[in-house]
């Protein structure tokens, strides 16, 4: 649809490094609710953001899917790794 949504970061974004570790896997988290969905994001164990859609995008049941914003500032030779992946559905 061309929309783009804008969810702020919790903190300045020269602080990414304090809250991600280039050097081994990190720990991401994340619960969605409802459809419009409202989904809560924590990285390493801190609470770090909650988007609330405000229309129904896909017919339920959904899915989900696993995806790297790489950009232009994506480095050459860069790459992403997923390990010990879980999905739990939770009670209504």
């Amino acid at each position: 649809s061309g929309e783009k949504a804008v969810v702020p970061l919790p903190f300045p974004a020269d602080q990414f490094t304090r809250y991600w570790d280039h050097e081994r896997f990190n720990e991401i988290s994340a619960r969605c609710v409802g459809n419009p969905p409202r989904i809560d994001v924590w990285l390493n164990g801190i609470h770090i953001t909650t988007y609330e859609d405000t229309k129904v995008r896909l017919k339920d049941p959904g899915g989900f899917g696993l995806q790297v914003h790489g950009g232009k500032g994506w480095p050459a030779g860069s790459f992403v790794r997923f390990r010990n992946l879980q999905v739990k559905e939770i009670g209504h």
